[in-house]
Order: structure tokens, then sequence, then C-alpha cells
């Protein structure tokens, strides 16, 4: 999910103004302002380190507008207990370079493991704000 912030302790993921589905711009490109706070399943407890991309592209094709990778470091386990792992990728400064719907895919090991649509919009005459929209100035707060 984009969210505000969010942050991990001691394995629990805690999450600010989640929910994010429509960024509101003054002009584009623009730059996201928030973040994606995710957690997936370990799948293979003795695995101890994943390769995790991110890649925003238009819903209607196109080539990517914003990619990132990562390597997450987990404990090794000797049990077959479920764990979820949290996962959080700071995005306030890539951009989108026009309004328009994006998806926005998550991989694990190469395996898409959730994806997730934003619309990113010009924004509206001042005080107009809708559903889990929020507006936000191109140039952030000091």
């Amino acid at each position: 999910m984009l969210c505000d912030a969010a942050s991990v302790r001691e394995g629990l993921l805690s999450v600010l103004g989640a929910g994010i589905t429509v960024v509101w711009r003054e002009s584009f490109p623009a730059p996201l302002f928030a973040d994606l706070a995710a957690q997936f399943e370990r799948l293979d407890v003795a695995a101890s380190r994943y390769d995790v991309s991110i890649s925003a592209r238009p819903v209607e094709g196109g080539e990517s507008v914003f990619n990132a990778e990562l390597q997450l470091q987990v404990e090794a386990r000797d049990d077959d207990r479920p764990q979820m792992i949290p996962l959080i990728v700071p995005l306030r400064d890539v951009g989108v370079p026009g309004p328009g719907s994006y998806i926005l895919e998550v991989f694990v090991d190469k395996v898409v493991r959730g994806s997730l649509r934003f619309d990113a919009v010009l924004m509206p005459p001042a005080g107009h704000e809708e559903g889990n929209a929020r507006a936000v100035s191109a140039t952030p707060p000091l």
C-alpha cells in the first residue's frame, strides 16, 4: 500500500496514512511524496536473502516510470511456523512523468507478489478533495 510513512519494530509493520490511491499534483513531472509499505509471507524458511524489485508503469502499457531494487536479509529459522516479512520502500522522491493511472508491482525473487494501482491527477481548484485522495503541493513543507 502507498502511505504517508511506515516503520518496522520487532517485525511489526506500522503504517501511517495508508491506502493512498490518488496523488494530486500542481504540475508534472512530480514526486510521489509517498512510501510503499508491504509484507509478504516467507515461503522458504531456509532462505535468508530475498531479491526485491519494484516497478511502476502506466496502466495502459508502456515503459516503467520508476524501478527500485533491493536485497532483503532475514534471520534463518529452523521451524515451520509461518512468518510475515515487512517491507518499506521510500518512494517520496521518485516521480511520475504526467497525469494518468499507474500500476506498481512488487517482485520477490522475480515472482510478482503484489500490485496496486494509483492515479496521478492535476490538482483541482483550492479546497477540493474527494474520497481517499489527498492534496499535496509539489513543494514539500519545510
